[in-house]
């Protein structure tokens, strides 16, 4: 860079081109009027000067002419060759030519001038013409006797005009020379200051001194624009000191806010942590006590007591239900904040939840006197992918809420495809109760809020339902809507992907064209559904009217069923409420064909309806839910094994084990159960995880290692834990064992865990039948198990009469596909010696046949995993035998019509090939 610069354009060129330009310009400009000017006074005095001269010859001529004597004439006009600048005269008497002078070549554009136009000749038309043409008559006696015509070159205006130019551009010339001059010497007053503001910018721009100042002489425009300099380099360098003071406070700065965010980072995960262990030790310390509590209600409500004893325990029992709901929210909320909650993606019946959920309020919804009815679209899949628990958490707590918040009308939930999105289903709660306003709609979605403090005082209720329903229905990609109109109701909705999904089934139809259907139905709600299933089924179907019932088909109320007037081949629904034996009684006395559920449910009515389609008798309605509670499934001799360090914990199990035929022992702590397993011989063991001395997780560890080391018989061990969240909720995995049961359970939940982990070949057995090969004992148990389990898929609605749905038998012909993959690796893995991946691929067999219900390979699969996993057992004929068990399972698929999928040739079959 520089140190300075010169100007492309300096401040005195510029002047000397300014003074240039102005002196040009005035020179053009009085060129231009002198020209003008000396033409204009030419043109007069050229006239003036021709006329009289013309004058003169026609005087000196008027005798010669008069007398026509042409050499008279001649000798007058022959006098102007000796005037200057005339070139041609004539003499014209009476239209004769009598003389002529000279030699003129006169132009149409040359100048012709009378005597009244010698004053007006314009200077442009002087300038255009090369001479000058007069003309005066010739007078003799007062008598016009001919006219004299003279003609003058005008050569001498280019001479004149000429030396008025040279004058000209002398003055010019003297008056440029001047005005560069002055500003010569003007330039130097202007641009000196200007030049010591340039050097130093540049002599500042260099050093960086912005203590430096320029000195400013003058009190004009330059001084101001030296002060304003001055000023900027005032406040630059103010910047500058204060740069510098940042810059060193800077690094300690920087080292304060780092350890103020350190310290608050650790503050907040700090506090995060706090309320994770806080949140699991209430949890723990909570339903710890409410084990006790809840189970033991339960036993003493199903004991022989008086009625309103009975009612007491119901309702110990019913709170401890509704405060370990409000447990649950509270974790489901936090898992939900802190984005730990994890959400299946299965095939699911969107009817089944709807009907489930409506089912579960029936009582609720009766003894307030409402209408609960679900409508589920026929355009509805029968089948698709999602979380089924959650989503039926959802539809509860929206249930849940409109009940709550209803005195009176009906409750109606919705379920169909989103008319904005195909794509997705859409699930909708409507009521007719005391509604939101519309101020208050923004903040019901809060945790812990409601539409106002009198709603939680006059209905209960912890606040936290809608948020955690809104927070689920965003993890499943979807989106909670509600439209209110205070005092009329409300309409909570959320529509979420229906995934991979089986078309809707086909409703079954009239069976003549144009059959009518009457629907006698007291709830407003479930009579406007059922007139639209009926309508959409192809019914001719209407709201009854008059005293008497006459149609093809009548639902109605057991109040009404005396007024049909059945016809010979039509039928008779009778409407059953919830508690109520009416209905069955109609039923069974022959006045009705069925019964139909109130709330009523659609696969029901599909069912019926496609009986009629074929003219079959009808049954009634499912009575399981009439008929009282469903046995609890019974495991005599199971010989359980408890570990707790809470006396009334074992009191409970003790006492709730005894009910289901179970042989129990107990041990307080781990130690005692270590010993106890090793001395004992139990089928299963039931573990508290939080024990003194040795806890539950230790003391599973210790049990795996001492059985494997001794080569017994792995035993499976259950959990038992009031952790729900944090890190101990999932310890039980690494511990080895098999499997857990929260606190507080129900006999139900504590009997559905004994049916799944038992041994399949519960009983007492022989010495010599335990000194068999282990094989064998895996065969005694598994084959126990079924093929195919029938019940189950079709209780899942995918096996019915006439076979498998299209979604099941895709699925099995995926399953032909790929589970003897699993046995070939299992076979693979056992040549190499590599237990760990027989364990795998047992694992991956296990989840692929869970999924339908083919029950002897998944116990098979089980028990080979549990080897590979513990002890590393697994020998040939484990895989034997469950290579055999996959060949029945392939046969008995194909033999009830879902092996459209050819499947792929077992190792076992292979080997027989070769």
């Amino acid at each position: 860079m520089t140190a300075n610069r010169a100007p492309k354009k300096s401040i005195a060129r510029k002047l000397a081109m300014l003074v240039t330009i102005a002196v040009a310009t005035s020179a053009i400009a009085m060129s231009g009027v002198l020209l003008w000017r000396q033409t204009s006074h030419y043109a007069e005095t050229k006239s003036k000067s021709l006329f009289a001269s013309a004058h003169v010859f026609a005087a000196a001529a008027a005798r010669g002419v008069a007398a026509r004597d042409q050499n008279a004439v001649y000798q007058v006009i022959k006098a102007i060759g000796q005037i200057p600048d005339l070139i041609y005269a004539r003499v014209e008497s009476r239209g004769q030519l009598l003389a002529v002078m000279g030699g003129a070549t006169q132009l149409d554009g040359d100048l012709r001038v009378t005597e009244g136009e010698a004053l007006s000749i314009s200077p442009l038309a002087i300038l255009s013409s090369r001479s000058i043409q007069v003309e005066v008559p010739i007078i003799n006696g007062g008598v016009n006797v001919g006219r004299f015509v003279l003609v003058a070159d005008t050569r001498d205006l280019a001479e004149e005009l000429q030396d008025a130019f040279k004058g000209m551009a002398l003055g010019s010339a003297m008056a440029l020379g001047v005005g560069l001059l002055v500003a010569f010497r003007l330039q130097k007053v202007f641009t000196k200051p200007i030049l010591e503001l340039s050097d130093a910018i540049w002599r500042i721009r260099r050093s960086h001194d912005y203590t430096d100042r320029v000195i400013s002489k003058s009190d004009d425009e330059v001084g101001l624009l030296i002060d304003g300099f001055n000023a900027m380099l005032e406040e630059l360098e103010e910047r500058d000191k204060s740069l510098a003071a940042h810059r060193r406070d800077l690094e300690k700065d920087v080292s304060d806010r780092t350890r103020d965010l350190r310290i608050a980072k650790e503050a907040a995960e700090s506090a995060n942590s706090a309320k994770s262990d806080f949140l699991a030790t209430m949890s723990h310390e909570i339903r710890t006590p409410m084990n006790g509590v809840m189970v033991m209600a339960e036993l003493l409500a199903a004991s022989d007591l008086p009625e309103r004893q009975r009612r007491y325990a119901e309702v110990i029992s019913k709170s401890g239900q509704i405060l370990l709901a409000i447990i649950n929210d509270i974790l489901d909320f936090s898992k939900t904040e802190s984005g730990k909650l994890q959400l299946e993606k299965i095939a699911l019946d969107p009817a089944a939840l709807a009907e489930d959920v409506t089912s579960l309020f029936a009582e609720r919804a009766r003894e307030k006197g409402l209408d609960l009815v679900s409508y589920v679209s026929p355009a509805t899949p029968r089948l698709m992918t999602g979380d089924p628990v959650r989503i039926n958490q959802i539809i509860a707590n929206l249930v849940n809420n409109a009940l709550k918040f209803t005195e009176s009308g009906s409750v109606i939930l919705k379920v169909g495809p989103d008319p904005k999105n195909l794509s997705r289903i859409r699930f909708a709660v409507t009521d007719t109760g005391i509604g939101i306003r519309a101020h208050k709609l923004r903040d019901i979605f809060g945790a812990f809020t409601q539409a106002d403090q009198s709603t939680t005082r006059r209905f209960g209720g912890t606040g936290l339902g809608l948020a955690i329903s809104k927070r689920l229905i965003e993890c499943m990609e979807g989106e909670l809507e509600v439209k209110s109109v205070h005092g009329r109701g409300s309409t909570f909705a959320f529509s979420i992907p229906a995934g991979a999904c089986e078309k809707p089934a086909n409703w079954p139809s009239p069976r003549k064209a144009g059959a009518t259907a009457l629907v006698a139905v007291k709830g407003d709600a479930t009579r406007a559904t059922v007139l639209r299933y009926l309508r959409e089924a192809g019914y001719d179907a209407a709201e009854a009217r008059g005293e008497i019932l006459v149609a093809d088909l009548v639902i109605a109320d057991p109040h009404r069923i005396d007024a049909v007037e059945r016809r010979e081949d039509g039928y008779v629904l009778c409407l059953a409420t919830f508690g109520d034996p009416a209905a069955h009684l109609m039923v069974r006395d022959g006045r009705a064909d069925a019964a139909v559920s109130c709330p009523l449910r659609r696969s029901e009515l599909v069912s019926l309806l496609s009986k009629i389609k074929v003219g079959h008798m009808l049954g009634g309605a499912d009575d399981r839910r009439a008929s009282g509670a469903v046995a609890l499934p019974r495991h005599e001799g199971l010989r359980v094994l408890v570990a707790d360090d809470t006396a009334i914990n074992r009191e409970v199990a003790i006492e709730t084990l005894g009910q289901l035929g179970a042989i129990v022992e107990t041990a307080e702590n781990g130690l005692e159960a270590v010993t106890a397993v090793e001395n004992g011989d139990f089928d299963i063991v039931l573990m508290d995880v939080s024990m003194p001395e040795v806890d539950g997780f230790e003391a599973a560890r210790r049990i795996r290692e001492r059985g494997g080391a001794a080569g017994k018989e792995r035993v499976p061990i259950i959990a038992l834990t009031a952790h729900v969240v944090g890190r101990a909720a999932d310890a039980w995995k690494a511990a080895g064992m098999d499997g857990v049961l929260y606190k507080p359970y129900t006999i139900r939940s504590l009997a559905e865990c004994l049916d799944t982990f038992k041994p399949r070949s519960q009983g007492a057995t022989t010495k010599s039948e335990k000194s068999t090969s282990r094989a064998e004992n895996q065969a005694t148990r598994c084959f126990d198990a079924p093929l195919l389990n029938e019940k189950k898929l079709s209780g899942l609605g995918l096996l019915a009469n006439d076979g498998p749905t299209p979604f099941l038998r895709r699925v099995f012909g995926l399953y032909l596909d790929h589970a003897p993959k699993s046995v070939a690796e299992m076979r693979e893995a056992l040549d190499a010696g590599d237990q760990v991946k027989i364990g795998r691929a047992a694992h991956a067999l296990k989840s692929m046949s869970v999924n339908i219900a083919v029950d002897r390979v998944v116990a098979m699969a089980e028990d080979i995993e549990r080897r590979a996993n513990s002890d590393g057992s697994v020998g040939a004929e484990n895989i034997a035998l469950l290579d055999k068990a996959l060949a029945d399972t392939f046969e008995m698929i194909r033999n009830i019509g879902a092996g459209d999928a050819q499947a792929a040739p077992l190792p076992a079959q292979q080997a027989k090939t070769a």
